[in-house]
């Protein structure tokens, strides 16, 4: 199987404070991975490693077989690394449809474009709708599908979704983790940041629990929601919750 990302080794570092110890992470081409963490287990600081925003060391770090070590935010979002915030980072004041275009012009005209304007509006028939309203005034739910919208229309070959359903409503969650599995069919390999374990170790073939920095479980999915790290109580109020809704 190919590898779209793969990881040995990191550490990732804000001022002078190591955050994230000794990662190892592979994201195949064309699967889901899961990536699992109460807050402050130092998954975004891990991110935001990746993309480069933060100062890293590596024994490994590919990007589809290249040595990305030390590229800048802008080189890794060139390569096709994309990530959607949990911030979300809307251009609050301009429309959807600005949003949009705004990303769909920063991807230029590469050969390997998947998503057109017409395809994130079938995706997300809400935005349709909201073509012309500010992101400003959208809802959270709405805002949501139009961050990770953006981030499709820069054609990502990887992309990475750090907590897409954080402050949504169970129905909005529903609706999110429903669009982002039909994206998965297209191929696309995805990084899916959460706290939300049922949901998305449902949709992922391999999950990779953080805690305190450090990677402390890694599986396929179906072994690692029946694994002790889950059942023995970490993450366990997110579970609970989660079947307490089915």
């Amino acid at each position: 199987m190919d590898t779209a990302l793969s990881v040995e080794g990191l550490r990732v570092w804000r001022g002078r404070s190591e955050i994230v110890r000794s990662i190892d992470l592979t994201i195949p081409s064309g699967q889901v991975v899961a990536l699992l963490g109460a807050n402050g287990a130092g998954k975004t600081t891990l991110i935001e490693g990746l993309l480069g925003h933060l100062p890293t060391k590596a024994e490994k770090f590919e990007l589809f077989g290249k040595d990305v070590r030390g590229a800048k935010p802008w080189d890794m979002v060139r390569g096709g690394f994309v990530v959607v915030p949990q911030d979300r980072y809307l251009f609050t004041d301009m429309s959807v449809a600005e949003n949009l275009a705004v990303a769909a012009r920063r991807a230029g005209r590469r050969q390997d474009r998947s998503f057109e304007l017409e395809e994130l509006y079938d995706l997300f028939p809400r935005l349709s709708e909201r073509q012309g309203q500010y992101a400003g005034t959208l809802s959270g739910g709405e805002r949501s599908m139009l961050a990770i919208a953006r981030g499709l229309a820069l054609q990502p070959r990887v992309l990475v979704l750090d907590e897409p359903s954080l402050g949504l409503a169970p129905i909005v969650i529903d609706l999110i983790m429903s669009t982002i599995k039909r994206i998965a069919q297209s191929g696309l390999p995805i990084l899916l940041v959460e706290q939300n374990v049922n949901q998305t170790l449902a949709m992922s073939s391999w999950g990779y629990v953080l805690e305190s920095g450090e990677i402390t479980a890694s599986n396929d999915s179906d072994s690692l929601l029946g694994s002790d790290v889950i059942l023995s109580g970490y993450l366990a109020v997110d579970v609970e919750s989660a079947e307490g809704g089915s």
